[in-house]
């Protein structure tokens, strides 16, 4: 068997995740790959059982609810997994399992929460990772690069307590630089 491969893509929002994480599905599929494409079930944004780009594209993909389930739905031999901060710190063990047999792995998802904290498990995985892409976006305010993203409104919680009402696009975040940011 043939040792795993672990690739993280990461940024703050509307860096391009899902994007670069739809353009590597795309060029494994015509390299010969039927990958299983992995969402959660939290994220709400766009059509269910999709993946999608704040700019609109799309692709399919099976909606699951924990990290569990996505070791007892896959059956390729490689993995994409998008919006993989919502799988918390289970994803970590999982992603290990799918690496031991021999899986090819992409992980997409925040590396920061809102509040400029480390999104776990995105930073343990990208410890491990055979590849690291870490994207960024542009400061809503400047223009500048922005490894951070803010809500526009109050009240959302603690950033690492997961909730539907913190899951949104650019009408409920914008990305920030270190100067807007004010961390």
């Amino acid at each position: 068997m043939s040792p795993g491969h672990l690739h993280v893509i990461t940024g703050p929002m509307f860096a391009g995740k899902t994007a670069a994480l739809i353009a590597e599905i795309r060029r494994l599929t015509e390299l010969g790959a039927s990958p299983d494409i992995i969402t959660h079930a939290i994220d709400h944004r766009g059509r269910i059982g999709d993946i999608s780009t704040h700019d609109g594209a799309t692709h399919d993909a099976r909606v699951v609810a924990t990290a569990d389930d996505i070791i007892r739905t896959v059956t390729s031999d490689v993995v994409a997994i998008d919006e993989a901060q919502f799988f918390g710190q289970p994803l970590v063990p999982a992603v290990a399992h799918l690496l031991d047999t021999g899986r090819r792995v992409i992980v997409a998802g925040l590396c920061v929460t809102f509040d400029g904290r480390p999104f776990d498990p995105i930073p343990e995985l990208m410890a491990v990772a055979d590849r690291v892409d870490k994207l960024m976006a542009r400061c809503d305010v400047c223009g500048a690069p922005a490894p951070y993203h803010r809500p526009t409104q109050t009240g959302l919680g603690d950033a690492l307590d997961i909730t539907p009402d913190q899951v949104g696009g650019s009408d409920t975040y914008q990305a920030l630089c270190r100067h807007h940011v004010g961390i």
